[in-house]
């Protein structure tokens, strides 16, 4: 089947879907069958129809004329002798039916009362029927003789005829079969092109039971299409554990949808055996079956005999288990390929897909850790400790968590747009620190640093950015939004990742902007300051503006000779954008709070207009101004403390064999050849992997440092986990 979709009989969907999902249900049909032959004898009505028809090569047979919806819901008998067939049916509207062969094939065909019916045709022609007698039948015979005269269309030719018939008959029932047939029913419909054709139907067409229910199932496939996350899901496996997609972590996940009595579900089963003898050690991909059986034993009979070995779930509800609903699924088998993130990559995919998508394992690697570009993510997974985000281990200070629950007091009030107490209280600590006076109106507010670059890029425009890498990834994101072209300053291994002469040759002439970070994330490395004087003035002259990020500062030592931070010399140099946050110094990432910091009125004012009027709530505004006015203290004790367990790490790292790079912030950048990130994240431990950090590559992880019972716990299960 290499190259075949094995969900290639989509025609089980929408108007019909009622009768098609009687797959596997036989008995029920002919008992239903039975009944409708009985009730239909000796019915009569002043609404007739007269039906007359002769098929050659029918010879003897029996054929059925049934409805879908509410106009005709009922199934009627027609008997063949010798080709030829009659009969008088009774109808009260116009009626869309299908008339049914013995050999399984159907063919449309509409009733009004009234109608004469003639119907002719050849039995090896069953699929392109000569019916006359009223205007529905007449136009879609016509139509079919046109297509005849096509020779051998293709696909896309016939799409083109069918569209260009619904759009020329926007009152047409043969409309809506042509809808069905050529679009609806496809592998991978287009739902925009649908809801088109759709709109330019007439208002009878479109209160029809079919184009309700059709546009019904736009809006549920619209809300499950590729590119959309999935809801969540979850179905009991065999043993009755819950099971959903975050049961599969970091994987990408094929979800197939099967029933042990569809025969083509069996058919797609053999074919994901293959693919799961393939796939069976890749640990980026996993399989989970999704079964619509109601009968557990057939099921669990059909798991054994099929080999499935992989995760298998079931309510046994049949069509009513929640998730048909939730993902629109309208007929068996089917499939969904999602991404780590829960991102739907493809839908009903054939087995050659399906292999390509997993063949590559470099390139999901890749993939997937371009979905996790930050630390923090908690919510997909289960996790007990995060050393993946770089806060200040001795956590939010207890009187800023008190202003917080004052803050709501004040929800019913808009925040302060000028954030005048929080702008006075920061200044005061920036002075302290500094030892110079940093006046109010050199402040810039925003919802975290990473709204501050974004206002920088958007206010400035700078068509040429240069990041030295490895660096935040914040950067190039801001840099990406502005259109920007980025020339990358690749840092030495060899120098533990240090900045020299290579990024004072990339700031040529022509650059408008430099993202730099002291120290830097993930590196951790402190820049010199007579490094650091000699760039700003070289940017100056070249008049390139320097955005520089200190977010990691207050979790470095102070020097009074020579101070760490450029924060004293924000007055000398007018091309000078300062960005710190309250994020990771007062470990409050969820408030979200950062600021900027620059003498130039005139920079100053064109990045405000780029940021909302109302962007501090009462809460980051509220706790902002708790810890700026408990800082001094609360600081000094953060980097006496933080300098004590990042050694205490260090020791341990290199202790059990890990290469760990000298650095000076709240984390640590290390390397190893050991899988490290998938083994602590199944002991429910996350660290952060920085193979997806330009510059780095795998093997390259950054935990950050935390409470020394934590820290014991991380060195703990790295020793189990590397031995």
């Amino acid at each position: 089947m290499s190259g075949i979709s094995f969900y290639s009989h989509q025609k089980e969907v929408f108007s019909r879907r009622s009768i098609r999902k009687r797959t596997g249900m036989k008995k029920i049909y002919l008992a239903y069958l039975l009944l409708i032959i009985l009730s239909a004898c000796g019915s009569k009505n002043t609404n007739s129809v007269y039906l007359n028809g002769e098929i050659k090569g029918l010879g003897n047979d029996t054929l059925y004329i049934y409805g879908t919806d509410k106009f005709y819901n009922r199934m009627d008998t027609l008997l063949v002798k010798d080709d030829k067939f009659s009969a008088t049916l009774t109808t009260d509207t116009l009626a869309s039916t299908w008339l049914q062969f013995s050999d399984g094939t159907e063919y449309p065909l509409y009733l009004d009362k009234g109608d004469n019916i003639k119907i002719k045709g050849s039995a090896a022609e069953l699929t392109s029927l000569e019916i006359m007698g009223n205007v529905p039948n007449e136009e879609l015979t016509a139509f079919q003789k046109e297509l005849k005269g096509l020779s051998t269309p293709s696909e896309k030719a016939l799409e083109e005829k069918a569209e260009a018939f619904i759009n020329s008959h926007p009152s047409s029932l043969v409309s809506i079969y042509l809808l069905e047939k050529y679009f609806v029913q496809k592998p991978q419909p287009d739902f925009s092109l649908i809801k088109e054709m759709t709109e330019h139907m007439t208002g009878g067409l479109k209160d029809r039971p079919y184009v309700d229910e059709l546009l019904d199932l736009i809006q549920e496939e619209e809300k499950v299409s590729v590119g959309k996350t999935i809801p969540y899901v979850n179905l009991p496996n065999a043993k009755g554990t819950q099971i959903s997609r975050t049961s599969f972590k970091d994987k990408y996940l094929l979800i197939h949808f099967w029933a042990s009595w569809d025969p083509q579900s069996m058919e797609a089963n053999a074919a994901l055996r293959r693919i799961y003898k393939k796939e069976e050690k890749n640990k980026l991909f996993a399989l989970w079956g999704i079964s619509l059986d109601i009968d557990r034993k057939e099921w669990e009979e059909a798991i054994k005999r099929d080999t499935l070995k992989w995760e298998q779930s079931c309510d046994f509800s049949g069509w009513n288990t929640a998730p048909i609903k939730q993902l629109a699924i309208q007929a068996l088998p089917a499939n969904l390929f999602l991404s780590p993130s829960g991102k739907i990559e493809g839908k009903n995919m054939s087995e050659e897909d399906i292999k390509k998508k997993t063949g590559s394992r470099k390139e999901m690697r890749k993939q997937q850790m371009q979905q996790n570009i930050h630390g923090g993510d908690i919510y997909s997974r289960p996790v007990r400790l995060d050393f993946s985000v770089n806060g200040n281990p001795l956590g939010m200070p207890a009187k800023a968590r008190l202003s917080l629950l004052a803050a709501i007091d004040h929800v019913g009030e808009y925040p302060d747009a000028a954030a005048g107490e929080l702008t006075e209280t920061v200044s005061h600590m920036l002075s302290v620190q500094s030892g110079r006076e940093i006046p109010k109106e050199y402040l810039l507010f925003g919802n975290g640093a990473s709204e501050l670059f974004l206002a920088i890029v958007h206010a400035l425009k700078p068509k040429n950015i240069v990041i030295p890498v490895p660096s935040f990834y914040g950067y190039e994101y801001a840099a990406k939004a502005a259109d920007s072209h980025i020339k990358y300053a690749y840092l030495s291994e060899e120098t533990a990742f240090c900045p020299g002469k290579e990024l004072l040759q990339a700031l040529t002439a022509d650059t408008d902007l430099l993202f730099l970070a002291n120290p830097n994330n993930p590196t951790g490395q402190l820049l010199g300051r007579e490094y650091l004087l000699e760039l700003l003035e070289h940017c100056r002259q070249q008049g390139i503006i320097v955005v520089l990020d200190e977010c990691f500062i207050e979790f470095c030592e102070t020097d009074t000779e020579q101070p760490r931070s450029l924060l004293g010399k924000i007055d000398q140099y007018e091309n000078l954008l300062l960005v710190r946050a309250f994020t990771k110094s007062f470990a409050m990432p969820g408030v979200r709070l950062g600021y900027l910091v620059c003498s130039n009125e005139g920079l100053r004012e064109i990045i405000r207009r780029q940021l909302p009027e109302w962007n501090l709530s009462v809460f980051a505004q509220r706790a902002g101004i708790v810890c700026a006015e408990q800082a001094e203290q609360y600081l000094q004790d953060t980097v006496e403390y933080v300098k004590t367990k990042r050694a205490y790490l260090r020791e341990g790292l290199e202790a059990l064999g890990i290469r760990v790079v000298s650095g000076e912030a709240d984390f640590l950048l290390l390397y190893t050849t050991q899988p490290i990130y998938d083994r602590l994240l199944a002991k429910g431990i996350l660290i952060r992997n920085c193979e997806n950090f330009r510059g780095l590559g795998e093997g390259y992880y950054r935990i950050a440092v935390k409470k020394q019972e934590e820290n014991g716990m991380l060195l703990d299960e790295l020793e189990q986990c590397l031995s």
